[in-house]
């Protein structure tokens, strides 16, 4: 029998100011990612926020961070949540690193819509 799903991360991500003008801003990113949470009878224990039109490599370094919270066992995080798939990687080496989160930690991704 598997245990529910209780420990959610977040990650939202914007970049082009067009994408907040179409309702992807991070607010309602966020919004998304807590209701999904709260439906699922979990928390969200910290949520990961990003604009990359700035600069990309911020965007790299706020995604890095995340996996390395995930990772971290003391978290006990069980679950990555997204708004949206296109939210979720920028490129295949974010899906893999995605994927292998679920490989050594079995630590699942969600995705809302």
């Amino acid at each position: 029998m598997s245990h529910p799903i209780v420990r959610f991360v977040g990650f939202a991500r914007v970049s082009t100011k067009e994408q907040e003008a179409e309702g992807q801003s991070l607010t309602v990113q966020e919004n998304a990612i807590r209701a999904y949470a709260a439906q699922q009878g979990g928390d969200i224990i910290k949520v990961f926020r990003v604009a990359e039109s700035a600069r990309a490599s911020e965007g790299r370094r706020v995604f890095q961070e995340m996996l390395a919270f995930a990772e971290d066992r003391a978290n006990n995080v069980q679950c990555i949540v997204f708004k949206a798939v296109d939210r979720a990687t920028r490129n295949t080496l974010d899906l893999h690193r995605l994927e292998a989160l679920w490989e050594k930690w079995k630590i699942d991704v969600r995705i809302v819509e």
